[in-house]
């Protein structure tokens, strides 16, 4: 449960919260996530074809 943590967020230069930096990097990890995963399907179909292709 995180009811009794604390979490620091990232502050600008006048110390207030920067929504604009959280922003940012969620929109990049989000990228990575679906590069992974564009990856990782792109390998799965290869090894689909492959054994398929030595199945006939």
């Amino acid at each position: 449960m995180i009811k009794n943590k604390y979490v620091k967020l990232p502050v600008d230069s006048n110390g207030e919260i920067d929504f604009n930096y959280m922003e940012n990097l969620t929109q990049s990890i989000k990228k990575l996530v679906i590069k992974d995963v564009v990856i990782y399907s792109d390998k799965k179909s290869k090894i689909t074809k492959d054994v398929l292709k030595y199945t006939k």
